[in-house]
């Protein structure tokens, strides 16, 4: 396996562009409140530390709550704040998951 470290400026410049494509399209659909379900069940486990269901996702929830807690200091409310944090978190995933032209394998 080969890793690719992005060393072309356009390469960094696509992995910017689609970092910026998702997260504004992440954004402009995500939800603005508290929501029902599991979803629910995730902020507002994530805000009390406290475990979903199984296997719970310790990581994402532990992330979640340090998200929320930071946001809610500029008075973003919990729900909508972990929503953002999963629009973030899946807008890097796709940008870190892309392999520019010029990569070799």
């Amino acid at each position: 396996m080969v890793k690719f470290i992005p060393t072309h400026r356009t390469d960094r410049q696509i992995i910017l562009l689609l970092l910026a494509f998702a997260l504004g399209l992440y954004g402009r659909t995500m939800a603005p409140g508290l929501l029902s379900g599991d979803s629910g069940e995730f902020q507002v486990a994530a805000w009390h530390l406290g475990l979903a269901h199984p296997t719970g996702y310790p990581l994402y929830l532990l992330l979640g709550s340090a998200w929320q807690h930071a946001l809610a200091l500029v008075g973003i409310s919990p729900a909508t704040a972990l929503t953002a944090f999963s629009a973030f978190i899946g807008a890097v995933a796709i940008a870190l998951s892309t392999r520019p032209f010029g990569a070799r394998i």
